[in-house]
């Protein structure tokens, strides 16, 4: 005999946990993978039980102390991980879950209001508690406890992926400055050398005039490249859910980055496959644990109304079509992984090759602006060609810097859609 009750006191918990699911968004880095810190929960997705899914309620360790006015990305990392709200709001729903079992196991493993309640808003219907039986509703809890758990680490690994690309971001932004500086220095320089050149006789006023506008609009890149690095910190600072320190700066981005999720170059290894990537991706992301997770509590609910319905009835039919959709979207989950992986594949082969072409147009453009130097100090040239000889190696600096953060940013992305990062 079927009976109809609402139940509200523990399924809030265990309905609440799953709230906080929300995938991550992204596209590696610039250095290698930055060494784990320690977070709420240490947890790895080929973790099955629920005892082990039980979060160390600790507080995250103090960043390590900044040396020389540096923060690299490993104290930005640790920073976002100890002060996110985000995280914290993910990690809180462990702890729920993890209250919400303890409270039924000490009742006795007695009662399924939760259980009634979750079937009540999926398919229409409750179970009296009485009827519920003590596997099903133990299924359930830990159910609830290990997607809360990968839940977390979902949320962790979104973290450490935005707070990497922000990171990359301000080392742009700080290699501009920099780029921009250097350039103003380079026109402040020919502005000297052109009234010098006029007072001999070498130069016409006109050169004057040219070099005196380009150091005036070198002055306004910088202030336009100082503008950028600012909102660049700002976001990290935003990311990391916690003021830096005014005077920092990111580490500099290294000039020649190789790594073995890179496609092969002569002094790097070889890479995994793409396939071997992807399939070590679908073992240990999270986000497909969670997926898989969720087909079986879907599966677990037909097993359970199949009990009390028959198998031509509308509810058991709804329950049917529940496990379809979870398999689907675990399937477009799994889906998405292979995209992310392929396509971080190509931004990294292409950044590299954007590299070594950029390496050679940057050189060439500095021998070609010392020689229109020389040729202007030996009044053959005018400032107009060195202007624009200076305008082509700022062009490819920049190019250059921006190669770095593309390639910097694709591997993170790909650690993330691996489940490294």
């Amino acid at each position: 005999m079927i009976h109809v009750h609402r139940y509200l006191l523990t399924a809030v918990a265990a309905v609440a946990a799953l709230a906080v699911l929300v995938p991550a968004a992204g596209a590696g880095t610039t250095f290698p993978p930055a060494p784990a810190v320690v977070s709420p929960v240490a947890l790895t997705p080929a973790q099955t039980t629920a005892q082990a899914l039980t979060p160390a309620l600790t507080p995250a360790p103090t960043p390590a102390p900044v040396s020389d006015q540096v923060l690299n990305l490993k104290d930005a990392l640790t920073l976002a991980e100890k002060h996110s709200l985000q995280l914290q709001v993910a990690a809180l729903q462990v702890p729920k879950a993890r209250i919400a079992l303890d409270r039924w196991k000490a009742a006795g493993a007695t009662g399924g209001s939760a259980l009634a309640l979750g079937l009540q808003m999926r398919y229409g219907v409750s179970l009296p508690s009485d009827d519920t039986t003590a596997a099903a509703l133990r299924r359930s809890y830990e159910n609830t406890l290990e997607q809360a758990a990968l839940g977390l680490e979902v949320a962790r690994q979104s973290l450490r992926l935005a707070v990497t690309k922000a990171y990359v971001e301000w080392q742009k932004a700080d290699a501009l400055v920099a780029a921009q500086q250097a350039a103003l220095t380079r026109a402040q320089a020919q502005a000297e050398l052109a009234g010098k050149a006029l007072a001999a006789g070498t130069a016409a006023h006109y050169d004057v005039v040219q070099a005196g506008a380009q150091v005036s609009a070198q002055k306004a890149a910088v202030a336009a490249a100082q503008a950028g690095r600012d909102t660049a910190r700002l976001t990290l600072e935003r990311l990391a859910g916690s003021p830096l320190n005014p005077g920092l700066r990111p580490e500099p981005p290294d000039p020649e980055p190789s790594s073995t999720l890179d496609p092969a170059t002569p002094e790097a290894p070889a890479p995994d496959p793409a396939e071997d990537l992807i399939e070590k991706a679908l073992k240990q992301r999270p986000d497909v644990a969670a997926g898989k997770l969720t087909v079986q509590a879907r599966e677990a609910d037909l097993d359970m109304l199949g009990q009390y319905f028959p198998a031509d009835d509308p509810i058991v039919a709804g329950a049917r079509l529940a496990i379809q959709e979870a398999a689907l979207n675990l399937e477009a989950t799994q889906a998405d992984i292979r995209l992310q992986v392929q396509q971080s594949l190509l931004v990294i082969a292409s950044a590299r090759e954007r590299l070594a072409a950029l390496a050679d147009g940057e050189a060439q453009s500095r021998e070609a602006l010392r020689l229109a130097q020389l040729r202007f100090e030996a009044g053959t040239a005018t400032s107009v060609e060195v202007v624009g000889a200076d305008a082509a190696v700022s062009g490819a600096t920049a190019a250059h810097i921006q190669a770095l953060a593309d390639l910097a940013a694709a591997r993170a992305t790909l650690q993330q859609a691996i489940g490294d990062l």
